[in-house]
């Protein structure tokens, strides 16, 4: 049940993955980043994607907030707007208080499985 919760098809798939990488250790070092609120300015706009051939546009509002302004393969869809406070290129980005309309106020993850990229445009 926790596999699958963390979106492997069963244990089995978990165990593989989690062996793929060689025994890889969690690295203290943050490779290239965006700090949201020291780094971006409103109205600033990048580029994420992620696999499998997932992509989409945002717009920083300020306060933390984002608005998607285009997708392509994602549950994100022009007009849903979030919370993000850092961008770690490599790493899955963790979305708070996405909101969707006819939805309440959820959590997203994007990119579990190999990060996501980011671009600023």
């Amino acid at each position: 049940m926790l596999a699958r919760f963390l979106g492997y098809s069963d244990y089995a798939a978990y165990e593989a993955a989690a062996t793929a990488d060689g025994g890889q250790t969690s690295s203290p070092v943050i490779s290239r980043h965006l700090n949201v609120q020291q780094m971006l300015v409103e109205n600033d706009e990048l580029i994420l994607s992620w696999a499998p051939d997932r992509q989409c546009r945002v717009r920083y509002l300020g306060s933390l907030q984002f608005q998607v302004v285009e997708s392509a393969n994602t549950r994100l869809q022009p007009g849903d707007y979030f919370q993000c406070n850092i961008i770690i290129e490599g790493e899955p980005l963790y979305l708070s208080n996405l909101l969707q309309p006819g939805h309440l106020a959820t959590n997203y993850v994007c990119g579990k499985r190999g990060g996501i990229r980011f671009e600023r445009l």
